[in-house]
Formats: structure tokens, sequence, C-alpha cells
């Protein structure tokens, strides 16, 4: 056979695998039209004939695995995703989508080489370099996320979502006005995008230089765009307004898994009045863990809804007829707010997962508490604010450490902590702590965050600690670990430094919880006022401050009191457990009393 005949054998070849073909085939381009369009069971129809004809038709696999995914069939997807690569290895789209699934499965070291093997196939593949930098985000590989995400601008320099992207790494570097600057150049390439925009208003509650009336001017803007425009008419709902029957509760979000806002929300499903309230929850994330399996369980019915258009979700919510519909996420990562702006249910709650107003009027009311968004920013807000004892709520688990002796009393010495992510000490918290760390003398200070597995970040840190000040073989360092890990380091700590303006929230309900006082100062947005809210609710409301000199103050005087640092180490678990702010009975009666109150007043305007 010559070479003529050999080329011509090779294109016959070509043509009866079916793993080559496909994109020409006019039904395909159907299919695929289809599910760009959202319309999943007529793309399923042509992918399926497709492959009843041929089943190595890779392009059909392909498609048909993102698919299945976007349905939430995980593990169909990924059988069909690897088949269509190992027919075709060298297509680089193919590793990369595969990449991608993986990444939202949770699945980071299986996702890192698939995304790896797209770039070298395609080393100019500026998708998978701005999905890669995703993925290094997530793992606090904040330096090598950066440096990812900047060469796919360099490929593509006006790629709406990489500035997106970028947005999200520099406001996890703590830089905030290069974070708004880069979601805002996003929104100015492309207006409707409105994932930047909600990024946007993310980045900016954690701005203290915005004040909480420009945050929500900024949510409003967002709602005119996006939001407003799909709540049309007085939509009629064909439920039964008795005002005292059994409720149906519906949940919406991606974070129904170890994640710290299911620590916040989850007693309220958890501890539920089974004889009173249902429970449907939404789970919008592919990713699932043990309190995944933990929330599938407690719930009475659940929707996996990971993919699905929110015109879609919106017409399950409807369809389940739910009463009253709650928002876990505000405008954090895996909201669904253009679902609730389609109005699915009669009464609908923005609460616990980010509580700081949505901005879209199809949502009723915002659970919050007199700390967080008192009265003089209420009247901001969209929503109806719904004041509870703390904004709120933490599920102590049992599998917890003991409370430990108190650090002092065996090493000699106060160690000050913080546990708080990297991106939240300001340098005016640092200067604080530079004063605080001189004035107790041998003191050491205790840092551990997730970010500093990347030696850069580590490095950053430690440099600017000692610009402040503070010397460099005083502070130790700690990175990511499990749950238990993380939690046992304060049984190093004898007293905690929160970080201002943007405090810390679960971590702070953690560090009471094992016995460590926190001091915290009081800012001006809910960013900034969640650890006052804690401590109020916790009844140890003296630890917050009003200004940099008091938290100094606050912290000097506990330093000098180890025997009361002693008696609060073997008191506080108790103390807070006697309060709804850790007593998840508790706190559920008082949600759900809320939750009745709304359905009596909503039935009342519509007999």
């Amino acid at each position: 056979m010559n070479r003529q005949q050999r080329r011509r054998a090779a294109r016959a070849n070509k043509q009866n695998d079916g793993s080559q073909q496909s994109q020409s085939d006019p039904r395909f381009d159907a299919g695929r039209r289809a599910h760009q369009a959202g319309q999943f069971a007529e793309a399923q129809a042509v992918y399926d004939q497709l492959l009843n004809e041929n089943p190595r038709n890779a392009d059909a696999l392909h498609y048909r695995g993102l698919l299945a995914f976007q349905q939430g069939q995980t593990e169909e997807a990924l059988t069909m995703l690897n088949e269509a690569v190992s027919l075709r290895p060298n297509a680089p789209i193919f590793h990369g989508n595969l990449a991608n699934v993986l990444l939202n499965a949770g699945d980071n070291e299986r996702a890192e080489k698939a995304f790896r093997k797209a770039i070298r196939l395609d080393r100019n593949y500026a998708l998978a370099h701005s999905n890669l930098a995703t993925l290094l985000l997530g793992g606090g590989r904040i330096d090598e996320a950066e440096t990812s995400v900047r060469r796919a601008l360099k490929l593509q320099p006006r790629n709406f979502e990489s500035y997106s992207n970028l947005g999200s790494i520099l406001r996890r570097r703590g830089d905030l006005d290069g974070a708004e600057a880069a979601f805002r150049k996003a929104l100015s390439i492309n207006p409707d995008y409105e994932r930047a925009h909600s990024n946007l208003i993310f980045a900016l509650d954690f701005n203290a230089s915005v004040s909480f009336e420009m945050q929500q001017a900024e949510r409003r803007r967002w709602a005119e765009r996006f939001a407003d425009p799909l709540s049309v008419g007085v939509p009629h709902f064909a439920i039964d307004r008795d005002p005292d029957r059994k409720l149906r509760i519906g949940y919406v979000s991606g974070d129904f898994r170890n994640h710290s806002a299911a620590f916040s929300f989850g007693p309220v499903i958890l501890e539920r009045d089974r004889e009173a309230f249902e429970a449907y929850c939404y789970m919008t994330s592919a990713r699932r863990d043990i309190v995944t399996e933990n929330f599938e369980t407690a719930a009475d019915q659940w929707r996996p809804s990971w993919g699905k258009p929110d015109s879609q979700i919106a017409d399950m919510i409807r369809h389940d007829k739910i009463d009253i519909l709650v928002d876990l996420s505000g405008h954090s990562a895996g909201n669904k707010l253009l679902a609730f702006a389609r109005r699915p249910a009669p009464i609908q709650v923005s609460a616990w997962g980010h509580c700081t107003g949505t901005g879209t009027r199809a949502m009723d009311y915002l659970l919050a508490d007199a700390t967080t968004i008192p009265q003089t920013d209420a009247v901001h807000c969209t929503e109806e604010v719904i004041e509870l004892s703390c904004a709120i709520c933490y599920a102590p688990t049992d599998a917890a450490p003991d409370v430990s002796p108190l650090p002092l009393s065996s090493n000699g010495y106060i160690t000050f902590g913080c546990l708080n992510r990297i991106e939240k000490l300001s340098d005016e918290t640092i200067r604080v702590w530079s004063r605080v760390l001189e004035a107790v003398p041998a003191s050491r200070l205790l840092l551990k965050s997730g970010a500093l597995d990347d030696k850069g970040v580590t490095r950053q840190l430690r440099s600017r600690l000692v610009e402040h000040g503070i010397e460099d073989e005083r502070v130790t360092t700690r990175g990511r670990s499990s749950w238990f890990e993380h939690i046992e380091t304060l049984r190093e700590i004898d007293i905690a430094l929160d970080p201002f303006p943007n405090n810390g929230g679960i971590t702070t309900l953690e560090t009471l919880w094992m016995g460590v006082p926190v001091v915290s100062l009081r800012g001006h947005t809910p960013a900034s006022r969640i650890a006052a809210s804690i401590l109020t609710a916790s009844g140890c409301e003296e630890w917050v401050q009003e200004d940099a000199d008091g938290y100094f103050d606050c912290a000097i005087t506990l330093a000098s009191e180890p025997t009361r640092l002693a008696a609060l180490r073997d008191s506080l678990r108790d103390q807070i457990s006697s309060r709804p702010l850790a007593n998840s009975k508790l706190y559920a009666r008082e949600v759900e009393g809320h939750y009745r109150r709304m359905w009596h007043a909503w039935c009342s305007r519509n007999e």
C-alpha cells in the first residue's frame, strides 16, 4: 500500500469511526441548540438517538455527559465523559469539561490533572486556564490561581468570566479595591453577566469604605437589571389558606455540605417541629459529603437542582407548592436569586448564609438581628427585616474536642490567636495586634487559615506582621487541616483576637464553644458586626468594643486576669448552650414562630 492509499484508508476509517463524527450531523446541531436553550428533554432525545445508532459517538457521549451532570446525575456524567475522553484522547475540550465536572463534584485532585492535560494539549486554551484558577483558589493556592487567570486574560484580554475570576482571587487576597475593579471590568465587557454583578455585591460587603446604604443601592441596581424584570404580575397560588395548618418550607442552597454556612442554618432544618413544618431542600451544588447525607435524610423531600436553569428550579418549587421559600445564600456563590425573582412561593425569605439583603422586590423578609442590621440600616433594605435573637446559630457536634485547661498554665505566657481567613486581616487589625503583643511581654500569636498552605501567602503575611512591629519568632502559622484538628487548635489559645472591619462568624462561635474569649470591634456594616451579634447573644457583650483603643484595653485586661481566663474556660460552653445561639431546639422554635406569623399575615392579606 503506497502513501496515497494509506491516506485514503485513514480517511475512510475516520468516516466509519463514530468517535470522530457528529459535528456535521444536523441532528447533533439541533440537540446542541436545545441543550443551550435549556430544553434538556429535547437535547437528551437527540443525544440518545445518536448513541443508540453508534455507542462510540464521542461528541454525543461528551455532551450527553454534560447534560447528565446538569441534571444531577454526576456518576453517569463522569462515566460518559471518561468514555468520550478514551475515544478521543487528544481533544482538549473533552479533558476541560471532564475537569469542570470533577471540580464541581469536589474531586479536586483528578480535576487538576484533567485541566493540566487539556492545557498540555492546547497551551492557548484560555477557559481551561481560567477554570484551573478557580480550582487553585478553592485550595488556597492563591499565587498559582492568580498566575493561571492572568494567563487566561493574556490569551483572551476581553474574557469577562476570567475578569470575574480575577476579582474573586483579589478579594481572597484582601485587595478589595482591586477585586471591585476586576468585577466592574467584567461588567463593562458584558453588562449582562449577572454572576459578576452578584460577585461585586459580595465583595463590596467586605469593603469598610462602602456604607451599608451604598451596599444596598448596588443590590437595587443588580435587581433592576436582572431580577425585577422576571417578577411580572401578581402570581396566584392555589394553596390552602388555613393559617394554622402544617407548613411546607423550602430551603435553597449549594451549602448542604461541610461548609460554614451549613452550621448556621442546619439547626432550623434538622431540629424542626415535624408536626408543624415540612422541609424541602433544593441542593444547587453537585458536591456531596456526610453532611449532605444528613440533610438529605432529614428532609421530607430532597431536590437535586445543580445545573438546572433558574426557570426550571422555580417551576419545581411552584409544583411542590412551597408555602415559605428560604434563600440561604444571599449574593454568595451558588445562589439562585433569579429563581426567587420568578416568585415561585407566596412568602420568600433570605437568611443565614449571607444575610445582608438581596435587593429584589420578590424577597419579602430578611432574617437578621438588631446588632447586624439595626433599624437605622434596615430602612435601606428592600426586604422587611425580622429581628432574631442572633442572625446565625451554631449546632455544636458531639465530635468537637473537649475544652482544655488554660494554655497559659503550662506555657507560662499568653497565646493570642485568630483562626479566620487571611483576607480578613486588615492593616488596622495588625496595628492593634502589634500594640497588644508589645504590651504583654513574652506573648505569642497563633494564626491558622487554609490560605497559609500557600508559601507565598505565608511569606507575605509574615512580612506584613514584621512591618507593623510584630517579631517573626513570636508568630506561629498553620494551614489547612481536618475540621477536628482545626477546632483542636483552639486548645492552644488563651484569648482570641477577632479581625476587623470584617469579623469572624462561625469561627467566633467555635471559639466560644472551646472556652476561649473573643475580643471584637463593632463596625458599620453586617460583615463588621457579626461577631458583636454573636457575643451579645452569648452574654459576652463586654468584649465588644467601639474603637481600636477599647479593643486594645479589652485584650490587655483579659491577659492580666489568668484566674478569670481559667474560669471562662470552664464556663463558656455551658453559658452559650443555655441560649438559642447554641441551642438548636430553642433557635428552631424561635424561627418557626416567625414563620407562623409570616404565614398568618399572608393569609390575612389573601382571604
